[in-house]
């Protein structure tokens, strides 16, 4: 099983996916496939790799989009067309980005709706109502925070069967905590699609 993970953020604005990269072992690329023998033995070695096109500043979104989305699209239809001996999962960080800005989710919608066994996507949300409907059909394990917006937690509500009323009120006494770099981690909801199981997850 191989991970691509689909990362938007230009380089030195996350330190988050530095860290992530040291301890999976996953190299960080700017083109796919990945180009020159190190980056492909070390993918080979560690079973991932980080694609995170934008290593420096374009001169307008605009562009930095068009980048992002090349990049984006070509993993998206090498996956889907990956070997049956070669499984992948796709991991849109962030979604919302992916599907929205770079106009992807038609494209994203390929490994979301078919469901072929060598090729899945899980999808990292922030703004739940923007992205497509099969994000949320096709989920069976779903982590949560909490979130006023209505429109979200009735679809929230809708993948695990859980009644929104109880969904809000559980995520309202999920424990926050500032770290040392200023930020807030917190607990999360999870549930199980097709178990309709609740479990809080700890920081």
């Amino acid at each position: 099983m191989t991970g691509v993970i689909l990362h938007g953020k230009i380089a030195g604005r996350d330190d988050t996916i530095e860290r992530l990269s040291k301890v999976s072992g996953y190299p960080i690329v700017s083109k796919w496939p990945p180009r020159g023998i190190r980056a492909r033995y070390r993918m080979r070695e560690s079973h991932g790799a980080i694609l995170r096109p934008l290593d420096k500043p374009r001169d307008t979104v605009k562009e930095e989009n068009a980048v992002l989305a090349k990049e984006y699209k070509s993993a998206i239809h090498r996956a889907y067309q990956a070997p049956r001996k070669k499984p992948i999962i796709l991991v849109a960080d962030e979604a919302h980005q992916t599907h929205n800005d770079l106009r992807l989710m038609a494209d994203c919608e390929g490994p979301l709706m078919r469901g072929r066994p060598v090729c899945s996507m899980w999808s990292l949300v922030q703004r739940g109502r923007f992205v497509s409907y099969h994000v949320y059909d096709q989920a069976e394990h779903v982590f949560i925070f909490y979130d006023p917006d209505r429109d979200n937690q009735k679809r929230y509500s809708e993948i695990g069967d859980v009644d929104a009323k109880q969904l809000v009120e559980l995520t309202r006494q999920l424990k926050t905590e500032t770290v040392s770099d200023g930020s807030t981690i917190s607990e999360a909801l999870y549930f199980r699609r097709s178990g309709n199981q609740l479990a809080i997850v700890g920081i």
